[in-house]
Formats: structure tokens, C-alpha cells, sequence
């Protein structure tokens, strides 16, 4: 039920390619990896993005850029195989809100290594991590998990990080990007851009009439108390109620507006700027691809 709406089968379960493994019968995955030998692995989350989005912002928003990504390769001739989506990431400071679920760092690291083996073993020999939730932790993981299995299997390996590759972006896909949007305060987490790219992705999912948004100044200030030298700094706090796990401090629920758990104003989202957002980063995903694809 999304929105008081009891939503059909067909609603539900529409599938359009790309697929992913998750969608796809062996027979379908075997094409592909006659055809080529890169994976990409979406190493997305299941936390809280506001109170208006689905928690698996992290997940669809990535899914939905790599399948731009194969779109654009089409037409020549190359394409890569989508693993199954991992939901679950390096997600605990979000974890005071209902609903978000976080691995340990461990046990991301090996599912993702043994998701790689599983591929090696299919004859995937080149990784694409596809990191949907932009944390240091969830980068670190992805890292050694790769490196394990370099050494182990010779594989190629590399990241793939919405957030660090706009800083390769052309100075016109920096103005497209920036000048799309509507509004000018910080925007972060479940803000105008993340709910925008929803919007373009999965819009029944946004719950519109929970959208609220507004700039905060202490929320602003709690924030930029937890970086040192433009990097986050994670202290334990907040411990939980029944693993007393320390959450790290700041977390969203300090300084997101009315600790909703989001940053900017997702009021203004539309979908042409997800659009603009998610092609600029497909574009630069099907270089990653097709750099992959050409390497001995």
C-alpha cells in the first residue's frame, strides 16, 4: 500500500531492462557473460531519507543510473552484467529511525567478497563497485573487499561514487547539474536532489504529502561542528536502547531540519532535475564501463 493506495501486480512488479540478475533467468545472465566480463555490484542501503522517501533511496537511485549507463553503451555493442543490489550498507548513524537496517563493517566486507567470488567463478574478471550510500565506511569496505579480491583472483576492481565523480564532471555538466536546481541551501540527504532523482525513478514511492522543508541554522551549525578539515569526524554517542551500540555523532536526527532526517528542501524536487542528475552521472558510469570493457 503506497499512499492509502493498494497498488496492483503490474504497478508492483514492471520490469524494463537493463535487468538485473535478481530479475533475469541463468540463460539471460549467461548471454551476458559470453558478451562481457564486468559486473557492476550496487553496494546501496536501507536508512531513512526523510519522512517523504522510501529508505532504499540508496538503492534505486544507483540501479537506476547504471541502467541509463548500458542504455548508452548499446549501440556499441557493450554491456556489463548488474548483480542483484545490495540494500544493506554502513548505515548506523541513521539508525534511531524506524526502519533503517546496518551491516558491520565485517559482514559487508565479506558478502561483497563472496559475491565476487561467485562472479570470478562465472568469468567475471572486472568490478564495478556501485556505491549508493556516500559514506567513508561504505567507500573503506568496498575497498578491502575489492583488494581481496584482487589478490585472490586477479580481478580488476573500482568504485564508482555518484558523489566523487561530479568532481570530474566538464564545467557544462557542472552548470547543467547546478543550474537545474531550485533552491540554494544545503542540500545533502533526502533533499531536492535525492527526492528529485525518486521522483524520475520511482515517484509513487515519494509520499508528496509528507514533503516539508526549510533551512535550519542550528541544524546547519550542529553539522559543520563534525568536520574537521572538511572531513567527517564519527564519535560514539547515542547509544541504543537495547544493543547499546554507539551511534555516531553528529547523527541526522542533530542536525537535519526538525530532525526529520533530511538536509535541503525536497518541496522544490521535480523530475527534470533527477533527469539531468541521474544522466550527467549514467554518462560518466558508461565511461567507467567501457574503460573497463577495452582493458586486457
Amino acid at each position: 500500500m503506497i499512499n492509502g493506495r493498494i497498488m496492483t501486480l503490474e504497478e508492483l512488479h514492471t520490469v524494463y531492462g537493463p535487468k538485473t540478475t535478481l530479475e533475469m533467468s541463468w540463460r539471460e545472465a549467461e548471454q551476458i557473460l559470453k558478451k562481457s566480463d564486468v559486473a557492476i555490484v550496487i553496494v546501496g542501503a536501507t536508512e531513512q531519507h526523510g519522512p517523504h522517501n522510501p529508505m532504499g533511496v540508496d538503492t534505486f537511485i544507483p540501479l537506476e543510473t547504471a541502467k541509463r549507463a548500458l542504455r548508452l553503451l548499446e549501440k556499441e555493442g557493450i554491456t556489463a552484467l548488474i548483480s542483484t543490489p545490495v540494500p544493506f550498507g554502513m548505515s548506523h548513524h541513521h539508525l534511531h529511525y524506524p526502519g533503517t537496517i546496518a551491516l558491520r563493517p565485517e559482514t559487508l566486507i565479506e558478502l561483497l567478497y563472496d559475491i565476487g567470488q561467485c562472479l570470478a567463478d562465472q568469468g567475471v574478471n572486472k568490478i564495478i563497485f556501485m556505491i549508493g550510500h556516500t559514506s567513508a565506511e561504505q567507500e573503506s569496505c568496498c575497498h578491502i573487499a575489492g583488494l581481496r579480491l584482487q589478490q585472490k583472483f586477479g580481478m580488476a576492481y573500482t568504485l564508482f561514487n555518484r558523489v566523487r565523480i561530479r568532481q570530474r564532471f566538464t564545467e557544462e555538466d557542472k552548470a547543467r547539474f547546478t543550474n537545474a536546481r531550485r533552491s540554494k541551501i544545503f542540500d545533502s540527504h533526502g533533499g531536492e536532489r535525492e527526492t528529485s532523482c525518486m521522483l524520475a525513478t520511482a515517484p509513487k514511492l515519494v509520499i508528496k504529502e509528507w514533503l516539508e522543508g526549510g533551512p535550519s541554522d542550528e541544524a546547519d551549525r550542529i553539522y559543520k561542528e563534525g568536520l574537521l578539515f572538511g572531513e567527517a569526524v564519527r564519535k560514539g554517542a547515542h547509544p541504543l536502547k537495547r544493543s547499546g551500540l554507539l551511534v555516531p555523532y553528529p547523527a541526522p536526527q542533530d542536525y537535519t531540519y526538525k530532525g526529520l532526517g533530511q538536509t535541503g528542501d525536497p518541496t522544490v524536487a521535480t523530475p527534470e532535475y533527477g533527469n539531468i542528475v541521474l544522466d550527467l552521472e549514467a554518462k560518466y558510469l558508461a565511461d567507467m564501463i567501457r574503460g573497463l570493457a577495452k582493458m586486457k
